[in-house]
Parts: structure tokens; sequence; C-alpha cells
């Protein structure tokens, strides 16, 4: 892939273009990486919408985890567009939560405008329990709380954790948009 040419189209109209392809019904990743393998003006832009929202969920982590770890910790600016960071995992044993790179991949994610733990599904609808914080690894709690008193963070939403501590309600206060649902708190 060579991207050492640049293209003869103003950089306004590349930016335009990129918007476009993403702003069509759904983000089609496909052809925004396309874009941005395409030259050097159309790299950073696409990358821009390739980047802004991550999801993992039970069926979809596989390897996505040490995948977008490896590019972050290889390319640090690519962070900077992630803006919304979402974990929804409603397996029986939440193992998303037990990845030992994911404390350290939301930690490295200093511009993100909204962050999503949704942690219970069929185990909770069969009679189970929800995950409970102290479930957590150490680092992981760290990672979340650090994420809950950024600056940056304009919308929180949790689901089905219990024994949430004390901290995180303090936390919580400062953030525009918090939607809890199926959670307690320690007392």
């Amino acid at each position: 892939m060579d991207l050492s040419t640049n293209s003869k189209l103003p950089t306004e109209i590349v930016w335009h273009i990129i918007d476009e392809v993403a702003l069509l019904d759904h983000i089609d990743l496909r052809t925004l990486k396309a874009c941005s393998q395409t030259c050097k003006d159309f790299l950073h832009q696409s990358q821009r919408y390739i980047f802004r929202s991550i999801r993992f969920g039970p069926n979809r982590n596989v390897g996505k985890i040490e995948s977008l770890h490896r590019t972050i910790t290889s390319t640090p600016a690519l962070s900077n567009y992630i803006r919304i960071f979402q974990i929804s995992d409603n397996s029986k044993d939440n193992a998303i939560l037990f990845d030992p790179l994911l404390p350290d991949l939301l930690s490295k994610l200093q511009c993100i405008t909204t962050l999503e733990l949704a942690l219970f599904g069929f185990h909770h609808s069969q009679g189970g329990t929800l995950s409970t914080w102290i479930g957590f690894s150490s680092s992981l709690q760290e990672a979340v709380i650090k994420t809950l008193v950024s600056p940056s963070l304009e919308f929180f939403q949790i689901d089905g954790i219990k024994e949430l501590p004390q901290i995180v309600a303090e936390c919580i206060t400062f953030i525009p948009v918090v939607r809890l649902r199926m959670i307690t708190f320690q007392v």
C-alpha cells in the first residue's frame, strides 16, 4: 500500500467525500477502510470515522480487544478518534471483563465522550445474578473510575452491576447524562 501520493482535490472536498461516505444510513467500514488506503489525504478523515465508535459484545470481541490494543499502542494518535466505547456482554461469565488488555485499552482512551457498560442479559433473565463490581479486576476498576472523571465524558450508561462503590456515585455526579439500570450501590 503506497500512500505517498496526495490527492489532487482540495482538502475540503476530500473531507466532504469521506463525511458523505460515513454519514450514510450506517457507517460502511469496508468503504472507509478502502478510502483510508487511497492516499494520504484520505487517511486521517477516514480513520476519524473508522475509530469513532468501538463496540465489544459477547459474539464480536474474539481477538478484537487485542487487535485494537495493538493498534492504539503502535499508533497512539488513533485513540483520539475514539468517542464512543461500549461493552455489552450478556454471556454467563461476562468473559470480556476478564480480558487482561481491557483495563490498559480503556485507560488509553483520553477523548471518549460516551462510555456504556451493559453486563447482564441471558444469565440475568434466566434467574442468575448481576455482575458485581468486586468481580472486576482492580486494574479495570481503576480504568473505569479514571474514565468517569475524564473531562471529555458526556454520557455514561451502566446496566446490570451490583455493589458499585461510593466513589462511582461521586464521579458520575459530574457527567451531564447518566443512565443507571439494574444496579446497586454499596452501603
